[in-house]
């Protein structure tokens, strides 16, 4: 069983950092997209309960390939819900995970979502402080 500080499937839990600037949710290699989405929407679900203004998400160690625009769509949708429109979500990936297009931001900001992918964690933290206004493809601040 991979160990964390919550889940919702018994046998995969993200590893959460000790409370900090940001809350910070790193997703693990045995999960699954759909263990992913989940956890993620359970950790935006948290933070907006404890009333933080923002989450960093680290999917940089998924061993799942890059989703479709079509899963992008869905998990943005249950993301944005869970947000309410509350919480900022700074999400970390893999520079092969991150569409030139930006769909995932485009739909995030459709439905409400204020969202942003990175490659670096430290442009990660400054967006999710509001001192970077974006990112680029790569997650390189504009």
């Amino acid at each position: 069983m991979i160990q964390g500080t919550h889940s919702t499937d018994a046998s995969v839990a993200p590893a959460q950092d000790a409370p900090a600037e940001f809350p910070v949710t790193r997703l693990p290699e045995q999960a699954s997209l759909a263990q992913a989405v989940a956890l993620v929407a359970d950790a935006i679900r948290q933070a907006v309960a404890r009333r933080q203004s923002g989450l960093l998400v680290d999917a940089r160690a998924v061993g799942f390939a890059s989703p479709s625009l079509v899963e992008r769509q869905r998990f943005i949708r249950c993301w944005a819900e869970a947000s309410a429109g509350r919480v900022r979500v700074a999400l970390l990936a893999r520079p092969d995970f991150i569409d030139d297009e930006r769909f995932g931001i485009v739909v995030a900001n459709a439905f409400g979502l204020a969202a942003e992918v990175f490659a670096d964690e430290d442009e990660a933290r400054a967006w999710l402080r509001g001192s970077v206004t974006g990112s680029g493809p790569a997650g390189q601040a504009r």
